[in-house]
């Protein structure tokens, strides 16, 4: 937090320091330091901050008392090694931000919502007893129709906390959906849909998407990310049920493969391997070799490894799909 030394800016004396060590309180940051702005009148305190790759200094916002103690509060939190913490020590700290979901401030409002967006989906499940879904209900009705990346956030949390009532709506507002929609809102109902409806929302979204060969690309994709949160949680669904539907997709969406294989390949499942081989074989189909070769690579199938000794001196087209073991 500092100061401007003259009204255009041009000098900033530091208040307080909320991260780092690049200068401390008293200090002024020197003018060659400073990033060009477009505003030519600064009055009163702001927040600034240091740019490592240029080792500029860059004027962010007007700095109020509320915005410096959610930053110097919510900065603490983040320093400590959250990937090393287990889920409840996560949820511990993202509770801290949930009253400032839907700020005034903007500053605030993007922060909260950057740091619950990014927050594994098992951690948010957890905070499930700190959520009000008429609150979230409220939020929800209250952005504009571009905002989607607010409401896609809010739609989720209403996913984990909502009962009934929550799980109407968002079949609701899926039954509504553009299908040329924003596809973070659209995974973001159908992850609610999912967390709500379980395996038959699994089957919903398999009969009326991955085998409803006359929805949008966009559409498809959302569904897939949406099982894939549910996949990694492995929560309201299994994460054998949702193999199941990206087996499914893999019939009978086959150009999509590249979609899905880096999910069997961490979940260390070489099932899909064969149909694999056989769309590698084929040559039909060449922006899902590199993926193909990377996930036989790994399998640990004697069939895989025969089978790219064979691919390596030989081009696509002369290997046979029958001859694939």
């Amino acid at each position: 937090v500092a100061h401007a030394m003259d009204a255009t800016g041009s000098s900033w004396k530091i208040d307080r320091v909320i991260k780092g060590r690049k200068l401390s309180v008293d200090e002024t940051i020197p003018t060659d330091k400073l990033a060009s702005q477009s505003r030519s009148n600064f009055h009163g305190p702001h927040i600034l901050r240091w740019n490592r790759a240029f080792d500029t200094w860059t004027i962010e916002a007007p700095a109020n008392r509320e915005l410096v103690e959610f930053l110097g509060r919510g900065i603490g939190l983040s320093a400590i090694g959250r990937e090393l913490m287990p889920g409840h020590h996560q949820a511990q700290q993202l509770r801290f931000f949930l009253p400032y979901l839907e700020n005034a401030d903007g500053q605030i409002a993007d922060s909260t919502h950057w740091k619950l967006s990014g927050a594994p989906y098992a951690v948010l499940q957890r905070l499930a007893p700190n959520l009000d879904a008429d609150q979230l209900l409220e939020w929800i009705n209250s952005q504009s129709s571009g905002n989607y990346k607010r409401v896609a956030l809010s739609v989720v949390l209403l996913g984990i906390c909502g009962q009934q009532r929550e799980a109407d709506l968002v079949k609701e507002w899926i039954d509504q959906a553009t299908p040329g929609g924003d596809p973070a809102y659209l995974a973001a109902l159908f992850t609610a849909h999912l967390e709500r409806g379980g395996e038959e929302a699994v089957r919903f979204l398999e009969e009326s998407y991955l085998q409803n060969h006359d929805r949008t690309l966009g559409e498809v994709i959302a569904v897939i990310d949406a099982l894939r949160t549910h996949a990694q949680a492995e929560t309201a669904v299994s994460r054998d049920r949702i193999k199941a539907s990206f087996q499914l997709l893999l019939r009978q969406r086959p150009p999509l493969a590249e979609t899905i294989i880096e999910d069997f390949a961490r979940w260390e499942d070489w099932s899909i391997a064969p149909r694999l081989m056989e769309i590698h074989a084929s040559g039909k189909q060449p922006w899902n070799n590199a993926l193909i070769t990377d996930y036989l690579k790994a399998c640990p199938l004697p069939s895989a490894k025969k089978y790219l000794t064979r691919a390596s001196g030989q081009t696509i087209d002369m290997i046979s799909p029958s001859r694939v073991e």
